[in-house]
C-alpha cells in the first residue's frame, strides 16, 4: 500500500516531468525521455510479459518492451517501466498485464502505475483532450469521445480510461461499462462499419474538429464527414498526394428528408459525404478537400484541408532516431 505523502511524492514527479519533458501535441515524447535518462531501451519478443526493467551497477541499466504490442501499448509499458528507474532504481521488473493495470498487492507495481499514469496522462492534458473530444461533462463521456482522449494521448483505451477512473473523473460504473466494449468495435464505428486494422487507431474528423487528426500513426484510418447536397451539382473533390491513401468514399443521403416513401430521392435533399483518408508514410501529410460544381472545379464554395504528420511505432521511432543521430556525428566529423 503506497502512504498518502508516498503517492502525493510520485504524483508530484511524474506530473513536473510530464509537463517541462519533451512533447508532440498532447503525446509526451517517451522515447525521447528515456534517451535523456541514458537508459538502453530494446524491442524484443517478451511472451507474456508486457516489459521488464533491467538495473546496471556499471550505469547501463535497460528497458525491454514487447515489440509486438499496439503503439498505446509499448508507450505506456516505457512509461512504467521508466517508472522503476526513477523510483526503485536498483530492483528489477517484469511486468505482465497484472503489473502494468490491475490491481497489484506489490507496492513497487503499485507505485510505477500510479507514475506511468500522471507522466503520459497528467490532468491539464486529460482536461485538454477532453475539449478536443468534445466532453462537455465525464458523467456523459461516451466510449467514441474516450477512444479519441487515448489518441490524442497516445496511451491505450484501457489505459487512459483507468486513469480517468483513478483520477476520479469517471464513476467505477462507468468504467465497467467502457471497458466492457472493444477498442476495435468502438475503432470501427467511427470507420462507417469499416473494420480497423490491427495496431492502428480510427480519427472521426468534420471541419470543426480537424486539429484532432494532426498527429496520427502510418495505417490510421481518419473517417471524414462532409454535408453534401448532389442534387445542386456541388461534390466534394479530394486530393492528397501521394503520401495518402482514400480507402473508402462514401455518399449518403439524409434519412429523414433524403428520399420519399417509395424510396426515390428527394429533390432538392442533400446527404454526407464520408471518406477514410490513411496516411501511408512517416512524416507530413496533406488532404486538401474542395465542394465545387462538377464541371467548375476551379471555383469551389468552400475548401477544407486536413495536414499533420503520421508516426510509426515506437520502435521504428527509436530505431530510426539512432540512425539520425549517428549520421549527424558522420557528417561533424567529416
Amino acid at each position: 500500500m503506497i502512504t498518502l505523502g508516498r503517492r502525493r511524492e510520485i504524483i508530484q514527479t511524474a506530473t513536473s516531468a510530464a509537463l517541462t519533458g519533451p512533447h508532440d501535441g498532447l503525446a509526451l515524447d517517451i522515447i525521447e525521455l528515456i534517451r535523456q535518462h541514458n537508459l538502453r531501451l530494446a524491442f524484443v519478443p517478451l511472451q507474456r510479459l508486457y516489459g521488464a526493467y533491467i538495473p546496471s551497477q556499471s550505469g547501463n541499466a535497460g528497458i525491454l518492451i514487447h515489440n509486438r504490442q499496439p503503439r498505446g501499448l509499448q508507450r505506456f509499458t516505457a512509461a512504467h517501466e521508466l517508472g522503476h528507474h526513477l523510483l526503485h532504481g536498483g530492483t528489477a521488473a517484469l511486468d505482465d498485464s497484472d503489473a502494468l493495470f490491475d490491481e497489484t498487492s506489490h507496492t513497487s507495481e503499485q507505485e510505477a502505475q500510479l507514475f506511468a499514469g500522471h507522466l503520459l496522462m497528467p490532468l491539464p492534458y486529460i482536461a485538454a483532450a477532453a475539449r478536443l473530444a468534445n466532453v462537455a461533462h465525464f458523467e456523459t463521456l461516451t466510449a467514441e469521445q474516450a477512444y479519441t482522449m487515448a489518441g490524442l494521448l497516445d496511451v491505450s483505451y484501457k489505459a487512459a480510461i483507468t486513469q480517468m477512473h483513478v483520477t476520479e473523473m469517471i464513476t467505477p460504473t462507468l468504467r465497467n461499462s467502457l471497458l466492457g466494449q472493444r477498442p476495435s468495435d468502438v475503432a470501427q464505428r467511427i470507420a462507417f462499419g469499416e473494420k480497423v486494422a490491427m495496431f492502428t487507431r480510427a480519427w472521426a474528423v468534420r471541419p470543426d474538429t480537424a486539429s484532432v487528426a494532426s498527429r496520427v500513426g502510418v495505417g490510421d484510418d481518419i473517417a471524414i464527414t462532409l454535408p453534401e447536397n448532389r442534387t445542386t451539382g456541388y461534390r466534394w473533390f479530394i486530393d492528397s498526394g501521394d503520401a495518402v491513401d482514400i480507402p473508402y468514399d462514401e455518399f449518403t443521403l439524409d434519412a429523414s428528408t433524403g428520399a420519399d416513401q417509395d424510396g426515390s430521392r428527394r429533390v432538392g435533399a442533400g446527404g454526407e459525404r464520408r471518406l477514410i483518408v490513411r496516411p501511408s508514410r512517416r512524416g507530413p501529410w496533406q488532404a486538401h478537400l474542395t465542394y465545387a460544381p462538377v464541371h467548375q472545379r476551379e471555383d469551389p464554395a468552400e475548401t477544407f484541408t486536413l495536414t499533420g504528420s503520421a508516426v510509426t511505432t515506437p520502435q521504428l521511432e527509436w530505431n530510426t532516431r539512432r540512425i539520425d543521430r549517428f549520421l549527424e556525428r558522420t557528417t561533424t566529423t567529416e
